[in-house]
Parts: structure tokens; sequence; C-alpha cells
């Protein structure tokens, strides 16, 4: 884990208008159940000046003097995603397996459906333990899969509970597990959207890999 966990309050420039947009796409839900809700097609597709104008945004929170000079490269997929009230209000602990860093922008009017940042409470986690359960439970709104995902979310302990306010960024290494902490909320009828980044294959011009914030960079307290 080498990358840092950012939280940055009004992220977006104009989030009415983002969320305007997110909502005029159409989404469909994963084929392979892998994850919760419906998500939109790759933003780089929907929007290719969106798409580029947000990736650098997050870039420079790490990198600024690299992203002002055009210095750096990297890989990013982005989707909006729509979840509707589940058969469990608790996401399932997972990693983002394959990338550098998760970066999601919350854009529902949800306070209480944020995420959580989670460790193995064993060295030895059961991370991938009932598998095909989640997707059954994703897929099929299964409510016999959910005493399987207690058995695996009680595997991890929370460290960081963050609060999905609106136009709220947050960052974090993507080989971090973490879950959604629920996905609807008292009073709240609109679905839990936000805006899900994962970014690869980070690289100066050079072509030599990059990694976070060198600790010269840093404030330390």
């Amino acid at each position: 884990m080498i990358w840092p966990t950012l939280i940055v309050d009004n992220f977006l420039n104009d989030p009415i208008k983002v969320k305007e947009f997110a909502l005029k796409q159409s989404y469909s839900p994963d084929k392979e159940g892998r994850w919760p809700g419906e998500r939109s097609d790759y933003l780089h597709i929907l929007n290719r000046n969106l798409f580029d104008s947000i990736t650098v945004k997050i870039m420079s929170l790490m990198y600024p003097y690299e992203i002002s000079y055009n210095n750096m490269q990297w890989n990013a997929l982005c989707s909006f995603q729509k979840i509707k009230p589940q058969i469990s209000n608790l996401g399932w602990a997972h990693h983002d397996a394959g990338n550098e860093f998760t970066a999601i922008i919350y854009l529902s009017s949800h306070l209480n459906c944020g995420t959580s940042v989670c460790e193995p409470k064993d060295f030895y986690n059961k991370n991938d333990m009932h598998t095909e359960k989640k997707k059954q439970m994703f897929l099929n709104n299964d409510k016999k899969m959910i005493p399987f995902q207690k058995e695996v979310n009680n595997c991890f302990t929370d460290t960081i509970n963050i609060s999905s306010r609106f136009n709220r960024l947050v960052l974090f290494d993507s080989s971090n597990y973490h879950r959604a902490n629920q996905f609807e909320e008292k009073n709240i009828t609109e679905d839990r959207l936000t805006l899900i980044c994962f970014f690869t294959d980070i690289r100066n011009n050079k072509g030599n890999t990059l990694t976070p914030i060198p600790s010269s960079r840093r404030t330390i307290v």
C-alpha cells in the first residue's frame, strides 16, 4: 500500500451540472455480478473533455508540479454508478485488484452512504471467501447470501469511515480493503450516485513508474 488516503470536499467546480449529466446516461448491471447496482459507459466515451478535466484534477492532488508541465501519463477508467436499496444495506468488503488507486466522488444527497476503509483482522484474510455467493447477491438480490456477506465483513476492522457528503472526493490505494457503508438513507429516495475512477500505469514522460508524493513535499506534523 503506497498511495495515500485523501478526502477533498467541494472537488468538482460544477457538481450539479455533472450530476445532471450523469442522470441522463444509460446504466446496466455487471453481467458477472462483481459489484452492486448499475454503471454507465466509461466517461472517456461519454464525454472526453469531462473525463480529461476530472482525471487531471485528481492527479494534480498528488503531482501538482508534474501536471503543470505535462510531465505525466496514466491510464484511468471512470464510470458513474447508481445503486438502489439492496437486500443488504451494507457493502461487501473487497479491494480493487489490478489498480493503483481508486477515487470516488459522491454525487447524491446521502450523507451516510459513504465508504469504510478496512483491514483484515488476521494475516490470512478471507476476502476471497464466498466470491460466488457475492455474485449471487448482486445479480439476484438473494437474501440467503446475507449470512455469508456478514461472515466476510466480520473478518475486517474499519480503520477510516468516510461520509458521503455531496461533491466530496475520496482517494485510496486500490489494495486497501473497503466497502460501502450503506446504500439507502431515511427520507432520501434517490439512488446512491457516485463517479468511480480506477487509475493504473502512472508514469513520467520518460516511461518511469511514478510513486506517490515524495516525502519532501508532504507536510509533516
